[in-house]
């Protein structure tokens, strides 16, 4: 088996065969929309975790007695 068919076997995402699909604008802008939003989220988790925001608070318990 040849290299380019092992990874055309990887494919999760199976084709439409052309005939059967149609391309259009709305779609074109969804697919771009979607990219752009998953390099945002992505850009925005890794500088989250890339740079964490600490906060430490120390706090004492105190036991009242009667006495």
């Amino acid at each position: 088996m040849s290299f380019e068919k092992r990874i055309r076997n990887l494919d999760i995402f199976k084709k439409v065969p052309s005939d059967l699909s149609q391309a259009t604008n709305l779609g074109g802008a969804l697919s771009i929309l979607t990219a752009l939003l998953i390099l945002f989220f992505s850009y925005v988790e890794l500088r989250n975790y890339l740079n964490p925001e600490y906060s430490a608070e120390i706090s004492q318990d105190r036991m009242f007695t009667r006495e």
